[in-house]
């Protein structure tokens, strides 16, 4: 849990590490689950299955033994504890190993340096050791997750483990039974010796469990806060999303109005000049009716006029026949005329002839 990996996770590092399924793990299977715990703290997905690379030798079967031999860098047999811990090569050993068989230089790194730690070798190595509370050379998942905490209180914060559990380090489930220690080894009949230090010990392993049980209770409110403090956040991402959008439609809808009043302001101007083109229509209808006016009354003095001409055409041809009687007249007269005088010139001479003839005879 001080790893602050999801319980999911540890649950799947607990399920690949307990190799034999006897649910609990001993040293080999302890050092698989470390592995397994710093790979994800490293952020890299815990595999479906156990990598044959990470099985100790002690948990292979004989036929893949002999089918695929002993890992790089992994002994044919179960080493002592402490020599094993602290001989850990970076070229094949358990702590690095990557997908395939080896780990990057940051697994080897941090993984190395807590399978290197005095903390595990002090919990392992030592003839009772805080985490096996029953010395039975295994861990259950309360040791487990005990083992684990006295680990991180010494790689994180350099906390050296107790020489002895306290009464809140005890696995809840071994709360109230025998703890054997380095000293002594108490039998399941003889934890209390006076009936009021029990009763003291029940009321400490009942506030143990209540302790215990609020524990879980915080770490699912706080869990549960987390879900809502990220449902919080997304639903906070979402509003943002959403104001921004909105902000960016107000800024559309502040463009369209302003293009909306423009065109305003065009159609006031287009309607001001088809207003004074209807004037300028008015006035040319007018003028033009008044043209029309003038052209009738052109047309009727022109009707007019073309009927004096008509007459005057008439006079003149009436006067041109008259003139031509006239000619017709005068010439006739003149040969009437002419007549006349030649008889009176014809008379003229016979009167003078008479007178001369009248001289004569008187």
């Amino acid at each position: 849990i001080n790893s602050k990996l999801p319980l999911d996770v540890l649950g799947k590092v607990w399920d690949l590490s307990d190799i034999d399924k006897d649910g609990h793990l001993d040293k080999d299977e302890f050092a698989v689950a470390m592995h397994l715990v710093y790979r994800a703290l490293e952020k890299e997905p815990i595999p479906a299955l156990l990598p044959s690379a990470l099985i100790p030798p002690s948990k292979r079967k004989k036929s893949l033994c002999s089918m695929i031999g002993p890992a790089p860098g992994l002994p044919a047999s179960p080493p002592p504890l402490k020599d094993s811990l602290h001989s850990t090569p970076s070229h094949g050993s358990m702590t690095s190993l990557n997908s395939t068989g080896s780990l990057s230089p940051k697994h080897t790194l941090k993984s190395g340096q807590v399978m290197n730690s005095p903390t595990l070798i002090y919990v392992f190595q030592k003839k009772k050791s805080l985490a096996d509370t029953r010395q039975i050379g295994k861990l259950n998942r309360e040791q487990f997750a005990l083992a684990m905490h006295l680990i991180h209180q010494k790689v994180s914060k350099g906390i050296d483990p107790p020489q002895a559990l306290t009464c809140d380090m005890i696995p809840p489930s071994e709360r109230g039974t025998p703890i054997p220690d380095s000293s002594s080894s108490v039998g399941s009949g003889e934890f209390t010796g006076i009936k009021e230090l029990d009763d003291i010990s029940q009321e400490i392993a009942q506030l143990q469990r209540e302790k215990y049980s609020l524990e879980q209770d915080i770490r699912e409110m706080e869990e549960a806060i987390r879900h809502k403090s990220a449902e919080v956040q997304e639903m906070q991402n979402d509003m943002d999303r959403e104001t921004t959008s909105l902000q960016e439609l107000e800024a559309h809808k502040q463009d369209a109005q302003d293009r909306l009043d423009e065109m305003e302001q065009q159609k006031h101007k287009l309607e001001d000049m088809l207003n004074e083109v209807h004037l300028k229509c008015q006035e040319e209808s007018q003028l033009i009716s008044t043209l029309q006016s003038q052209i009738h009354s052109q047309e009727s003095d022109l009707q007019n006029q073309e009927e004096e001409l008509s007459r005057a055409k008439a006079d003149l041809d009436r006067l041109h026949q008259e003139e031509r009687q006239l000619e017709q007249s005068l010439a006739a007269g003149k040969i009437q005329l002419e007549t006349i005088i030649s008889s009176l010139k014809s008379t003229q001479e016979e009167i003078n002839q008479v007178r001369v003839g009248l001289c004569l005879y008187f």
